[in-house]
């Protein structure tokens, strides 16, 4: 590929320099025509990494599983792979095993970068020797995910625009926009600020994600129990994986922490203790759903050219 071409003889590019480092404080980094890929068997992770990589100008291609990754790169050409780890089926180092045979015989590997919310002690160094060229955590920190860019791209791919021509949306009269709204939401199991943060400040990216999250929470928690009620410990790690991931991105912390616990105890195979925490799971699912629902009810009868008297479906306020 494109980037392979380029940083094959001096693979990791940094930029560095004092120059770069005034320009980084004053500028936004934009990476034009970029082809990426990101690989997540979540929906919401997909659609947070899409987001975010377009605010960089990047060509973005998402795909749910590590087949149909392999699909795509059989058909078309990529410079980055972002590639889950924890995925059914094919994990993301068996995806990676095989996208090194497709490219066995050309220079065109592109750059993978392992993507996995797993971001302990060794990790990298784990990565690095499945073959990754590099690891991003989730939630994908801003900075973090540039220091990544900067280390991986040339410097040619990378340019920088200046931050005061971006459009920041002018705030409405205290008490009646979405925003101080949203932010009640605070007092409960969401740290807003947070979730906020986790979309580069984008309020609008993060009610849309928050919203995505309520749907599928009460979907996923019915998954997870079906789990644990068959013993099925293996399917159970990946899902409660997965929950802490998308529940940390919004800002429920609390929630996040508790499905990391059990992540563990399964990888663990502390049955006891998984069944000792699984109904506090399941509650704080049940609690921030309802506190998402106070937040919807008022979204619904406070939408711009809504119809007098319309009643929204209790289908849309996801849980009882």
């Amino acid at each position: 590929s494109y980037i392979r071409e380029v940083t094959e003889n001096k693979f990791h590019i940094l930029n560095s320099d004092a120059e770069d480092t005034e320009v980084l404080k004053k500028k936004s980094m934009i990476c034009p025509d970029i082809r990426v890929l990101v690989v997540d068997d979540e929906p919401m992770n997909l659609m947070v990494a899409e987001g975010i990589f377009k605010n960089y100008q990047m060509n973005v291609t998402t795909a749910e599983s590590g087949g149909k990754a392999i699909e795509l790169c059989e058909s078309k050409e990529f410079d980055l792979i972002f590639l889950d780890h924890m995925m059914p089926e094919m994990d993301g180092v068996e995806t990676l095993k095989r996208l090194r045979k497709i490219y066995a015989d050309t220079d065109q590997m592109p750059v993978v970068i392992a993507f996995t919310a797993n971001a302990v002690s060794g990790a990298r160094e784990m990565f690095l020797r499945e073959g990754f060229d590099e690891f991003v955590s989730k939630p994908i920190e801003p900075l973090e995910l540039e220091r990544i860019l900067r280390k991986m791209l040339p410097k040619s791919a990378i340019s920088y625009v200046d931050e005061n021509n971006i459009v920041i949306p002018e705030k409405k009269e205290k008490g009646n926009s979405i925003e101080d709204k949203i932010r009640e939401l605070e007092s409960g199991e969401i740290h807003t600020d947070s979730g906020i943060q986790y979309c580069s400040g984008d309020l609008n990216f993060y009610v849309e994600l928050l919203t995505t999250f309520a749907k599928e929470a009460v979907r996923k928690e019915s998954m997870i129990s079906d789990l644990f009620r068959q013993e099925n410990w293996k399917d159970y790690e990946i899902q409660v994986h997965a929950v802490k991931s998308t529940a940390k991105m919004v800002g429920a912390d609390s929630l996040s922490e508790k499905a990391r616990q059990l992540e563990m105890a399964a990888k663990n195979n502390d049955n006891c203790y998984i069944r000792r925490i699984m109904k506090l799971f399941s509650n704080s699912i049940i609690r921030l759903c309802r506190e998402y629902r106070r937040y919807w009810k008022w979204t619904a009868t406070n939408r711009k050219g809504r119809q007098k008297g319309r009643r929204y479906p209790k289908k849309h306020f996801f849980c009882a």
